[in-house]
């Protein structure tokens, strides 16, 4: 049977309403390496998405809002964007479960950021924060490259990419201290993490967006096929 892997959808607004969305690359990739995806609502009740979370083999945690800085312990700085406590409260469920069921995370860029504030690490709340930061949110197509990132050997990135790698950036915030739990496998030319994981690559994150190149670059699509592929072995 085929792997069913949990995408972690963002509350979106609009004047008159909210919706719960996913972009559509997301599906695309889960369906594409050959699993079947589940779109998982933004609920922060546990018991709720336990039952969702069943039968899930996986879960990616997507990008959206900034995280909460209380959540690690600090204050707003005032250039910290809009937070959803709904969403970090579901994320952090969804976080929650996927550990006690021992399931595979690949976390994208907010996602990458939550995972690493769950595991006790913390954030950097805006770029501003970092002496000598490069750009890291484009304005150019979403797929083309921004900048450069450096891959550490023997990790889950290098497998796919090698030692260097050209990704896309839509990011404010970032990763200061690194939670216990993992190490750094990528940095941006300025010194920003762009790559974390644990020691038996179960967590990943990834800072750059891999699902909004996967039309114009297989090694991004390679991203959701080695991590489906750890779930098959």
């Amino acid at each position: 049977m085929k792997k069913v892997i949990g995408i972690a959808s963002r509350i979106a607004k609009e004047p008159s309403f909210a919706y719960h969305r996913v972009t559509e690359e997301y599906v695309t990739a889960v369906i594409e390496c050959g699993a079947v995806p589940r779109i998982l609502p933004v609920v922060p009740d546990e018991s709720v998405l336990e039952e969702i979370m069943q039968d899930v083999d996986g879960l990616i945690v997507t990008g959206g809002d900034d995280i909460d800085p209380s959540l690690y312990h600090q204050l707003p700085h005032e250039k910290c964007g809009e937070i959803n406590p709904a969403m970090d409260e579901s994320d952090s469920i969804l976080l929650r479960i996927a550990h006690k069921k021992n399931l595979p995370v690949l976390g994208i860029c907010r996602g990458m950021q939550i995972m690493n504030v769950f595991y006790g690490g913390t954030l950097f709340q805006d770029l501003s924060l970092i002496p000598n930061h490069g750009e890291h949110r484009q304005k150019h197509e979403k797929y083309l490259p921004l900048h450069e990132i450096e891959i550490a050997e023997n990790s889950f990135l290098s497998d796919i990419f090698g030692t260097r790698a050209q990704v896309n950036s839509f990011h404010h915030q970032a990763v200061d201290q690194v939670a216990d739990k993992f190490h750094v496998t990528a940095r941006a030319n300025d010194g920003i993490i762009e790559g974390i994981e644990d020691d038996k690559q179960q967590l990943i994150g990834v800072q750059f967006h891999p699902e909004m190149a996967i039309r114009h670059d297989e090694k991004m699509l390679q991203v959701f096929r080695n991590f489906i592929n750890k779930i098959e072995k």
